[in-house]
């Protein structure tokens, strides 16, 4: 669908102060996650996007974008390994009116070292995870607990009610899942409500649009889409003329970007704001969209901050 069929909306949220902030409601029912409608991924601040900057600027960058009004926070365990969570705790600490999601899923050795490509959801790791996760965020309470990748060795079941006794003992507040297919969120579902479902989604990789958005309208399931700017793809367009060429892990179904038509693309977007286009297209789109959340990624400076809200 073209991009030319939406009016770019602008946006209406404007981040100064945490009373004026309009929010946004993940899930439903007693599962529903209130939080800003700007989410804050914090993997790239010291993992797999680039060389990792100096610690001190990093929790100083997390810190203003409370201030700008951000209260909903995106890590992981194995994001680094470990000194992401680490970093999001010491910035963060334990604030009430602030939400951080981290995740399990991903496989480690004996010695705590990765086993990259293995994966482990297996009842006893999900709660060895969300202990060390806790310490390390310097949190009572994990606020979204995302099952990171679907692991086919353990059925969603299992998870879905380890997970639910997490949050009877009241160390885990949320459900979510990431990169899940509609079966496997509605075997979770069945077992325990799914608050939020994570998948990467962007105006070059639609897939959720058919393939999950009905069934997560049909049970109240909120969504975060990750890499809406598709891995920085979209904002390297804005910034070539300038020569602040960024890097760019497209990946090999974007090889052949001659089909896209890119040139055209390009014009359109470099005389549009290109943020407004890419992250409030779903809004504009589907009914439903108050279950969207945006997400803010691979934001290393408070410059980038300030454009992205």
């Amino acid at each position: 669908m073209s991009v030319s069929k939406y009016k770019v909306k602008k946006m209406s949220v404007v981040f100064k102060t945490l009373t004026n902030i309009t929010q946004r409601t993940l899930g439903s029912g007693e599962a529903a996650l209130t939080v800003s409608p700007l989410g804050f991924g914090c993997m790239g601040m010291t993992h797999h996007r680039g060389p990792i900057k100096e610690r001190a600027s990093m929790v100083r960058l997390l810190k203003e974008a409370v201030d700008c009004g951000c209260t909903f926070f995106d890590t992981a365990e194995i994001y680094g390994p470990f000194n992401n969570e680490e970093l999001v705790g010491e910035a963060l600490g334990d604030k009430a009116f602030i939400f951080v999601a981290t995740k399990f899923g991903h496989a480690f050795d004996v010695n705590e070292k990765p086993i990259y490509g293995a994966l482990d959801s297996s009842p006893k790791r999900i709660r060895k995870v969300c202990e060390a996760s806790l310490k390390r965020l310097k949190r009572d309470v994990i606020d979204a607990f995302y099952q990171h990748r679907v692991d086919p060795k353990v059925p969603p079941e299992v998870v879905a009610e380890t997970v639910k006794y997490l949050v009877k003992e009241g160390k885990v507040r949320h459900f979510g899942l990431c990169e899940a297919s509609a079966e496997v969120i509605r075997r979770s579902h069945k077992i325990f409500p799914v608050t939020v479902l994570q998948s990467e989604y962007h105006l070059m990789w639609r897939e959720a649009e058919h393939k999950i958005f009905p069934t997560l309208e049909e049970l109240g399931i909120g969504f975060v889409p990750y890499s809406p700017l598709n891995r920085v793809f979209w904002l390297d367009l804005l910034h070539q003329e300038r020569g602040l060429l960024l890097s760019m892990t497209i990946g090999l179904r974007f090889h052949d970007l001659r089909r896209m038509r890119l040139a055209k693309i390009t014009e359109l977007l470099r005389s549009s704001r290109i943020l407004e286009i890419v992250t409030d297209y779903p809004l504009l789109k589907f009914n439903w969209a108050g279950l969207f959340l945006k997400s803010l990624g691979l934001c290393r400076s408070r410059e980038l901050l300030e454009q992205n809200i």
